[in-house]
This record gives structure tokens, sequence and C-alpha cells, in this order.
């Protein structure tokens, strides 16, 4: 009995396993999509008949005209509180800017702040890589 590499998937590579598990997947997706408008008319039909039985057979469209002002009320006052928080909101908010600028940090301030030459600042900004050493207290002790 010979072992071909069609019969015992395992002798073939990962990723030409991996290849035609995916076609595999892609295959049986694409078939159950060509079952989709049959599913959909069987599911159609199925809420049809549950629609005709509720409605029209056990007579359900009188309770729903019996419920349908507390539909509606219900529909109106959560509409209702929903327009009335956005105005609120939109009181509390409608001049502020959304946003808060904040002030521009100068090369020369953050020298001055970790006290380092301004130009050893500029190459270490312009460097690909750096390495930065602190004291304990925050300042830096190396900048290589």
């Amino acid at each position: 009995m010979k072992n071909y590499i069609i019969e015992n998937n395992q002798l073939q590579k990962k990723p030409f396993r991996y290849m035609w598990m995916t076609v595999t997947v892609a295959m049986w997706l694409f078939f159950v999509y060509l079952w989709l408008p049959l599913i959909s008319l069987f599911a159609w039909w199925l809420g049809f008949k549950t629609f005709y039985y509720q409605m029209v057979t056990l007579n359900g469209f009188s309770g729903f005209l019996d419920l349908f002002s507390i539909y509606v009320g219900i529909i109106v006052l959560m509409s209702s509180l929903l327009v009335a928080w956005a105005l609120l909101e939109n009181s509390r908010f409608k001049n502020r800017g959304r946003r808060i600028s904040l002030n521009h940090v100068t090369l020369e301030d953050t020298a001055q702040h970790f006290k380092v030459n301004i130009s050893r600042l500029n190459q270490a900004r312009d460097a690909k890589k750096i390495t930065v050493e602190f004291r304990a207290n925050g300042e830096i002790e190396r900048l290589i």
C-alpha cells in the first residue's frame, strides 16, 4: 500500500495544508450561500404561517389594537426623554470649546527642564536610537 500525499495530508507541508483547508471552508460557505434563497423562502413561509395563526386565527390583532395606545405612549415618552436630554446637553456645552489647546513646549523649555545642553538635545532628537539614564530625582544623568 502506497502513501500518496493526496490520501495522507500530513505528508503535505503546512502552508499547503492551510491553503487547502481555507479553500475547502470557502467552498462550503459558497455552497451554503447558494442555498440561501431556498432557506429564505422557507423562513418567509414559516413567518407568514405564524403571523396568520397569531393575528387571524387567535384574533391577536384586536389585542394589538388594545395595546396600541400604550405602545404609542411609551414611544412618545422615550423620544421626549431623549430630546430633553439632548437639549440639556446642548445647553450645557453650547459655546464651549471641546478641546483646550495646550501651550507649545519649546526645545529650550525642554532643555531647561531636564538641564541638558540644547545642541545635545537636538542631536538626541535627530538620532535613530538613544539611551537616557535618569537620576533618582528625575534629572537626566546621561544621554547617549
